[in-house]
């Protein structure tokens, strides 16, 4: 199983992740995540979705205790750390997007404005 943290900081010490299940305690090899500066995974034992665990993060330099805490694995998700910093490119409101052509008479709305409505009066008498 894999377990990855983000770190508070990029300076963190170099830790162990060991988690008990009814009573067995089982270590995870961590080492920082490659491409994610803040980023730690730990490598260890499966675990049981579902069931409520006990972590506890030790320094590997002295086994001094950093965090510790209950919670149950209620869900599994594969992903890629991504760097949050970079741009993503985005199309202007003047660009159309391909196959998309607007209808007649009708224009792009200009970003940070609201379209308004026209106020309708009821009832509406001659």
């Amino acid at each position: 199983m894999l377990v990855n943290f983000q770190l508070p900081s990029v300076i963190y010490p170099p830790f162990t992740l060991v988690i008990n299940r009814f009573g067995v305690e089982s270590p995870y090899q961590c080492a920082r995540t490659k491409g994610f500066l803040r980023g730690m995974t730990c490598r260890g034992a499966p675990q049981t979705p579902g069931e409520i665990l006990q972590f506890k993060v030790l320094a590997q330099k002295d086994g001094t205790l950093i965090a510790e805490g209950k919670f149950a694995i209620i869900g599994i998700a594969i992903s890629t750390p991504e760097d949050l910093s970079t741009e993503t490119p985005t199309a202007s409101p003047t660009e159309s997007t391909p196959g998309l052509n607007p209808l007649p008479g009708t224009e792009t709305p200009t970003p940070g404005f609201p379209t308004l409505t026209p106020p309708t009066s009821y009832p509406n008498y001659p």
